[in-house]
């Protein structure tokens, strides 16, 4: 989904790092709900 390239126009810049924080908020997400959770392993 994400591919790791020069972006040389601003849009595909821009693509990319939504991309990335796209995945780091779901990441950040699913770290605070297991963070959040009573039960730990």
């Amino acid at each position: 989904m994400c591919r790791i390239a020069p972006a040389l126009n601003p849009l595909k810049a821009f693509n990319q790092s939504m991309c990335y924080f796209t995945i780091w908020q779901s990441r950040a997400s699913v770290f605070l709900a297991g963070e959040e959770s009573p039960i730990r392993d």
